[in-house]
């Protein structure tokens, strides 16, 4: 009899059950997507000079900054933010500038003093943590070690972000590659393993820490223009998108957003200013008709 009562003892009841799996949405200060759940990948994908790695540190300014500082609301959230970036171009110093001028336009009918500011940026330019990979083998090696770093990261704050700059970055190169280096290779079962399985490893991976640390992912990816052809005489579509990527970074998707500049889609509208480059914006995954006008400011990515 003690047995079964202790069978139908609950494990947990309702209120630890929701204080274990509720998780609240992490804002991104994007105009497109506002909030990301926990175990979200975003994918804003685009061809070149379409503002993506931008898009990265206008989300990565807001998380860093702090709320509140002297009184005044900023709106940050004080985190730590991880990046990987596999095109090894990212602007760390844009990131900066941006984060100042933030802080700078504070000001208001208040005076600050200027030392102050940059102290301020300074220290939430601190939280910010860049881990540059030179190929697939690179960044499976770093998501390998990402617990530590997470774990470092979590001793001054939190993390609840992650961010890569164009997954997409050594596709082609490991798709000519037939096996793996010999300097990676460990044993027999390692010879037999294909720089395409890399890519598998590394969704898992990524799958790994988006399920145990409850993180969102942003992550940028290049693509061509169109998957329309030329030489057919076909009319291109600059909305068109073709994955190329392996399958496994495909499931590991759970929305995409389509970038273009403004010389190559048609639809951006034509009141919109040219002082600064202009930008529209799709959503592929859910599907959306609408197209989103932006420019990018000094600080600021401005929906038209």
């Amino acid at each position: 009899m003690s047995g079964l009562l202790d069978f139908l003892t609950p494990d947990e009841t309702a209120a630890q059950f929701l204080a274990r799996t509720h998780a609240e949405p992490i804002s991104t200060g994007l105009f497109f997507a506002v909030a990301l759940r926990p175990g979200q990948v975003l994918e804003v994908c685009g061809p070149s000079s379409t503002a993506k790695s931008e898009i990265l540190i206008q989300v990565a300014a807001g998380r860093l900054l702090p709320k509140f500082w002297q009184g005044l609301l900023v709106g940050g959230y004080c985190e730590h933010v991880v990046l990987y970036d596999l095109d090894r171009k990212f602007d760390s110093i844009r990131l900066y500038h941006v984060i100042l001028t933030r802080l700078r336009n504070l000001a208001g009918p208040q005076q600050l003093r200027e030392d102050d500011v940059i102290a301020a940026a300074e220290e939430a330019f601190g939280r910010f943590r860049l881990v540059q990979c030179s190929s697939s083998l690179h960044l499976l090696a770093a998501l390998k070690t990402a617990d530590a770093l997470l774990s470092s990261c979590k001793e001054t704050g939190s993390v609840k972000l992650l961010l890569l700059d164009n997954i997409a970055a050594f596709y082609w190169i490991d798709r000519a590659t037939t096996e793996l280096p010999e300097y990676a290779l460990q044993s027999e079962w390692d010879a037999q393993m294909s720089l395409q399985q890399a890519h598998a490893c590394i969704a898992a991976e990524l799958a790994h820490l988006l399920r145990e640390r409850r993180l969102v992912l942003i992550a940028t990816r290049h693509s061509a223009l169109s998957a329309g052809g030329f030489d057919r005489g076909e009319v291109q579509d600059a909305w068109a998108f073709r994955e190329f990527l392996p399958k496994p970074w495909q499931d590991l998707v759970t929305m995409r957003v389509l970038v273009r500049g403004h010389s190559q889609s048609r639809k951006l509208s034509a009141s919109m200013t040219h002082e600064q480059p202009s930008f529209a914006a799709k959503w592929q995954m859910p599907h959306a008709d609408a197209v989103q006008n932006f420019v990018v400011t000094e600080h600021m990515l401005l929906q038209c």
